[in-house]
């Protein structure tokens, strides 16, 4: 079994004025895993995400990460293994050139200006935002800043990366970008949780799925079996997504026949309609 990489044991949080956000959240994330951290809006989801690298702090319940627990001596050690990516891009982009933006977590870690350099280039050319270096952040479309933002956290190679609604407001172009760049960070090995409340846009790219509802996880399961739940998902305000609903109209209201489960992405939908023409066929 791959290493633990992210371990939440009875996790309680309640904000300043009295709003309990978590309630007894436990979860074990395992290095490599690519983990989708679903629910409606106002669940807990960024909460939990801010909770993960010490943005925020428990108020009750224990957080480890790669065994080190986040604590406020050990969040220095922390935030260089764990990045966070957040809902509005602006957050994380404050420089006058894009280069600096992505260089400035690197310069702060007290690597040489060679790594620097390194650094920033591979994290906008993994992006697909090295033509922009000398641009400034502002002059960036939404969905650029979006990229941008990621690859500022990037630069610092941590071994988990953590992202808050990373295809929101995003066109579809948009949207396909940054999941060829989540897919592409994956591959590499990286741990990532994307916490969203969108069931259309990155089952594609995730092993486990985790549904959050009210502060609790309600469901965590293999991202197929969990997304393609109907009562699951409907009773925590969630919809089947759009290829899981066509799939599940044909069964019901026309009788076909659906071995093996629904189909919840394009790729898997291609593959179940080949599979039954050739039944058809036969």
């Amino acid at each position: 079994m791959s290493e633990l990489a992210v371990d939440v044991s009875n996790l309680n949080y309640k904000y300043p004025d009295g709003t309990w956000a978590l309630r007894n959240v436990s979860l074990k994330v395992y290095a490599g895993e690519s983990v989708l951290l679903l629910g409606i809006s106002g669940v807990g989801k960024s909460t939990l995400l801010m909770n993960l690298n010490g943005l925020l702090t428990p108020t009750e319940g224990t957080i480890h990460i790669f065994g080190k627990k986040v604590i406020e001596k050990n969040l220095r050690e922390i935030r260089r293994r764990v990045g966070f990516v957040f809902q509005n891009p602006e957050n994380q982009l404050f420089c006058p050139t894009l280069w600096d933006d992505v260089a400035f977590g690197p310069i702060n870690m007290g690597l040489s200006q060679e790594e620097v350099e390194e650094r920033v280039d591979w994290a906008l050319k993994l992006v697909g935002l090295k033509a922009y270096a000398e641009k400034p952040p502002h002059h960036l479309s939404f969905g650029e800043k979006r990229r941008a933002a990621i690859a500022t956290i990037l630069s610092m190679e941590p071994d988990i990366l953590l992202l808050d609604e990373p295809t929101a407001n995003l066109d579809p172009k948009g949207v396909e970008n940054i999941i060829s760049i989540l897919r592409d960070i994956s591959s590499k090995g990286k741990t990532i949780i994307i916490a969203t409340h969108d069931v259309n846009i990155l089952p594609q790219i995730t092993d486990r799925t985790v549904i959050m509802y009210n502060g609790k996880i309600k469901a965590v399961g293999r991202t197929a079996e969990i997304l393609s739940d109907i009562a699951t998902l409907e009773k925590y305000g969630l919809k089947l997504p759009l290829v899981g609903q066509l799939f599940h109209n044909l069964e019901s209201n026309h009788k076909l026949p659906l071995y093996g489960g629904l189909p919840i992405t394009i790729g898997s939908a291609e593959e179940k309609i080949l599979e039954l023409l050739g039944r058809n066929k036969k």
